[in-house]
């Protein structure tokens, strides 16, 4: 039967991060201080430390650094990264929003009981999901409308007649229940990797 399967089996979440974005850049001392803390407070659920190589070495751009916690396969479980004016925690294992939620709040507020929000004032909170599928059957009876609906309002007509690979990227503004703006960043895809065709949906809401 061709149908597209979920990337985890139960779901198909490959990625979901929770970030905090702040109003100034961490300064390296300040990045060196939460490493501390990290180390002392969240060590048993972050054992793996490591420098974050930044991009340039252009002016006030420090390493970051990232804690994760790895399966005996070598596989990641999650990541909690302080770079720039992000703190991030990406989960490579999804289970529920429940659990994920509850996870990161722990985890955050670890970290922002030892910050001077004086000067670190949070500026954005966001949320990203990244969802894949992929294909079993014939790379020619791939088809988008085995996994969307025709009429939905997040694809383009065309992807439906382009067989294994398209992409379709769309923005646009909700309002929060505080009536606050949300930028949502859709990018939808087909690809075929290793000749299975494989579709990722990337949504970011900030």
């Amino acid at each position: 039967m061709k149908q597209y399967l979920p990337y985890a089996g139960t779901n198909s979440i490959q990625e979901a991060v929770i970030a905090l974005h702040f109003q100034n850049s961490f300064t390296k001392n300040c990045i060196d201080e939460l490493a501390g803390v990290i180390k002392a407070e969240l060590n048993e659920l972050f054992p793996k430390y490591e420098d974050i190589i930044p991009e340039s070495m252009e002016a006030n751009n420090f390493p970051g650094i990232q804690f994760s916690r790895i399966k005996g396969d070598d596989n990641l479980v999650r990541v909690l990264r302080i770079r720039k004016n992000l703190l991030t925690v990406n989960y490579f294992e999804y289970f529920s929003w429940q659990t994920t939620l509850q996870e990161s709040l722990k985890y955050l507020k670890c970290v922002l009981s030892f910050l001077d929000l004086e000067n670190y004032p949070v500026s954005q909170v966001s949320l990203r999901y990244v969802d894949q599928y992929s294909f079993f059957g014939n790379i020619e009876e791939t088809s988008a409308e085995l996994l969307f609906n025709e009429d939905t309002p997040y694809l383009n007509t065309k992807c439906f007649e382009s067989g294994a690979l398209w992409h379709c990227h769309s923005g646009w503004i909700d309002n929060s229940i505080d009536s606050n703006p949300i930028l949502n960043q859709l990018n939808i895809g087909s690809a075929i990797t290793e000749n299975i065709s494989t579709v990722t949906v990337d949504h970011n809401a900030v």
